[in-house]
């Protein structure tokens, strides 16, 4: 039989390991994993695309993740996005969790939500309907994320795209260049982050329209009596489920944008 003093001891143990859930002593100071509360009056997002898709994850959302601290004391910090078990939902969450030296995952907490969508042809809907929060471990527990309904509309408004546009000029090549030099800004903000030797070998800006930010790859040559210039562009769409998301328009803009670099 264990004496008092080794039972208190065990008792104390389970406490600090973070993965010991309060329903194993007895208590529910930690809420159950599967506890969503309904939403009510939540953001919708919605994206008119130029083409019908026949599944989500052709919509192109992105899970993120950002690590924090040293080797040994690590913390990762993100928002993941994966299908749930129900038919025409997912779920979106935002999490902390530790990481051990040996890179093991360890406690987290998570604030997480269910997103109905629906894909009717070109346009795609989606609503986020429930919600809940939860902690690993009942002592210092890792406080749960910020993460609003709005929060979420924002981060549901948020997917790449990329498109081609080529553009020519009758000026020589060297005031094309200093057109974009001038007009473009040549350091990354927003989902962007710039790498010194992409911008060292190939002229590399970035923009913003309505609806988007923007990095352009810019190729400017000469091109029988003028210049032509080659542009990749890479787009982050942004919204916050006022309005609906028109790909078509912000590649409208961004086109729109370079072309009057160019002619500038």
């Amino acid at each position: 039989m264990l004496s008092r003093t080794k039972l208190a001891g065990i008792s104390a143990s389970c406490l600090l390991l973070s993965g010991c859930s309060a329903t194993m002593m007895g208590s529910n100071l930690v809420p159950e994993r599967n506890e969503f509360a309904a939403l009510d009056h939540a953001p919708t997002v919605t994206y008119q695309l130029p083409n019908a898709i026949e599944d989500i994850e052709q919509l192109g959302l992105e899970s993120i993740e950002r690590l924090q601290g040293s080797q040994s004391n690590r913390r990762a910090l993100g928002i993941k996005v994966e299908n749930a078990s129900e038919a025409d939902q997912l779920t979106v969450t935002a999490y902390e969790q530790n990481i051990s030296s040996a890179g093991m995952r360890l406690s987290r907490s998570i604030n997480e939500y269910r997103i109905a969508y629906q894909i009717e042809g070109e346009t795609v809907t989606l609503t986020p309907t429930e919600r809940r929060t939860h902690q690993d471990g009942l002592v210092l527990p890792i406080p749960v994320p910020e993460f609003s309904p709005q929060d979420v509309a924002t981060f549901l408004s948020t997917i790449k795209g990329t498109l081609q546009i080529t553009a020519e000029s009758p000026y020589p090549a060297e005031a094309i260049n200093a057109n974009f030099r001038r007009l473009m800004d040549r350091e990354a903000y927003g989902r962007f982050r710039s790498n010194g030797d992409e911008r060292t070998f190939r002229n590399v800006y970035f923009t913003e329209v309505d609806g988007a930010d923007v990095r352009l790859k810019v190729d400017v040559y000469p091109y029988r009596d003028g210049t032509q210039a080659d542009i990749e562009a890479t787009y982050y769409t942004k919204g916050d489920g006022t309005a609906p998301i028109i790909i078509e328009e912000i590649e409208e803009r961004i086109s729109d944008a370079v072309t009057d670099v160019v002619n500038a």
